[in-house]
């Protein structure tokens, strides 16, 4: 269906002009002989156009009845503008050059071909002017009118026509060829993700230019920009792979393939199905970093700039792996367990995970790779729910790569809940998963099924209190914590024996205290206390 079918007039027909008559020229050179043209002849004007575009659409439902509609989408595009140099591409597809600018024998190379395509049907290069342009009065006939026109230049003003004499007595004329040129522009603004559309910027521009009014060749059907999971990106440059999870959501071959909750209670299991406002992604909770990715000569940050059509900047501060801490954040502000009760993201005891995960469930891809080829035709994903048990080896692999990827943090600790989804067992080489073969990978895994046992952990895990030493002669102390909650500040000199020096709850995530011990050496720590 095409909602929007109109025609708005930006400018009406329109002609330039000079202002006022040139004086005539009595010494212009052969070879035509004066008086004919004027030295007042200017160039070619440089010619552009600039067009602004502002988009307002609101789709609604009257389905309840008139008055009662209700807003099913909405969106206000700005900056949807467009700017090209119409001096430069007329004179790109000028093929007999009336509109080369080059002064020479005071007219312009142009002007000069004019004239003397008007006079022979040719240019001074020997090139046929064919085509429409030629006027037909006061003669209808192409070769009439050029020897009316050349008789102008004549020192006696005659002409035939038909074998019958006759003399020019015009003082001034037009010529009788006029070169014409069109320019064509068509702009297609094009969507990538379908539920992705606040900003100009997450349109697709597509800009052709030409002679030729090809508008709306890409209108009622799939447009360029229309990239979902099994579609490859043409950019050069730019990761051509179709199916890479690290900006697109595996399985998610059209609107209709998102598995969005509906009719549930708010539940931080199911962060990672909201849309997270790039296209065809929701919230990342997988462990690839597109920033990191390299692949020569592909860069993975300018993949994701085209990808996001923001620039490089603001492409970085919204790289899928930022959303590990507002998933983090977003679970700490819904989760129903108590914090206290939550077990540290830092759990030294591979015991204590094996113990969280019994129970839980995975989703492990049950189609053979011959199946599997025929999921992009139509078929869709099959999946067996497996309950994890704690003395599994798939439970046991999980473990220990949870200890070994916290050994492989900054200071050997995970500073956020969202650092544990770096830990690839956990999502995108889960061991209840077949992801070994390429055509798994691209057909048979859905993007919940990688994310599945990584959103069941979230509700049971909290941060630690991170500490640090910062100014003051290092006496001002800094802790991370969770709001509304209380910590207690200790200090010892042993790491044995402990003294409780503070009783602090954080303010937008922070404790600041100053640092009065008399203990030297001194180490401190903090503890959830409620």
């Amino acid at each position: 269906m095409v909602p929007l079918n109109t025609t708005v007039t930006a400018l009406p027909p329109a002609a330039y002009v000079y202002n006022e008559p040139n004086p005539p020229n009595t010494s212009f050179l052969a070879p035509f002989p004066s008086p004919c043209l004027d030295t007042g002849i200017r160039p070619l004007p440089h010619f552009g156009l600039t067009i602004s575009n502002r988009l307002q659409v609101a789709i609604i439902d009257y389905s309840a009845g008139a008055g009662a509609g209700h807003i099913v989408d909405y969106v206000q595009l700005g900056d949807l503008n467009s700017s090209r140099d119409l001096a430069a591409e007329i004179q790109a597809v000028d093929p007999y050059g009336f509109f080369d600018t080059n002064e020479v024998d005071g007219g312009t190379i142009g002007v000069l071909n004019q004239i003397f395509a008007s006079r022979t049907g040719q240019t001074f290069t020997g090139q046929s002017v064919v085509g429409s342009g030629w006027t037909t009065t006061p003669y209808p006939n192409r070769t009439d009118e050029m020897a009316f026109f050349s008789a102008f230049f004549s020192n006696n003003s005659m002409y035939n026509i038909g074998g019958t004499n006759f003399i020019n007595t015009l003082t001034n004329m037009e010529a009788p060829y006029t070169p014409t040129i069109t320019a064509v522009q068509e702009v297609s603004w094009q969507v990538n993700d379908p539920l992705i559309h606040s900003f100009a910027s997450d349109l697709g521009p597509r800009i052709v230019t030409g002679s030729i009014t090809t508008w709306p060749d890409s209108v009622g059907k799939s447009n360029q920009r229309y990239l979902p999971w099994g579609q490859r990106l043409f950019t050069i440059g730019i990761d051509p792979n179709p199916c890479n999870l690290a900006f697109k959501d595996p399985a998610v071959r059209s609107s209709d393939n998102w598995n969005f909750p509906s009719n549930q209670t708010l539940n931080a299991a199911w962060l990672g199905r909201i849309h997270r406002g790039t296209p065809w992604q929701t919230l990342y909770l997988k462990s690839t970093n597109i920033l990191d990715y390299t692949k020569p000569p592909v860069s993975g940050l300018a993949t994701w700039t085209v990808w996001t059509g923001d620039p490089a900047d603001d492409a970085t501060n919204m790289a899928p792996v930022r959303d590990w801490h507002l998933v983090s954040y977003l679970a700490s502000l819904i989760s129903t367990n108590d914090l206290v009760s939550q077990f540290s993201v830092n759990e030294p005891d591979p015991n204590t995970w094996l113990a969280l995960l019994d129970g839980m469930t995975a989703l492990t891809n049950d189609l053979s790779d011959a199946a599997a080829r025929f999921v992009a035709f139509g078929a869709a994903p099959h999946f067996d729910t497996i309950v994890i048990s704690s003395n599994s080896p798939q439970a046991g692999i999980i473990a220990s790569a949870i200890q070994t990827g916290r050994s492989a943090q900054p200071g050997r600790l995970f500073t956020d809940v969202g650092d544990l989804f770096s830990v690839l067992p956990l999502t995108e080489q889960s061991p209840f998963l077949n992801w070994l073969a390429n055509v798994q990978r691209t057909n048979a895994i859905s993007d919940e099924a990688f994310e599945t046992i990584a959103a069941q952990l979230l509700p049971h895990l909290r941060a630690d209190s991170i500490g640090s030493l910062a100014s003051s002669n290092g006496r001002l102390l800094h802790f991370t914590g969770y709001d509304d909650h209380t910590y207690i500040i200790q200090a010892s000199s042993d790491l044995i024996n402990w003294t409780v020096i503070s009783t602090n709850a954080p303010d937008r995530g922070t404790i600041v205290l100053t640092n009065t011990t008399e203990i030297d050496p001194v180490f401190f720590r903090s503890l959830l206390f409620n």
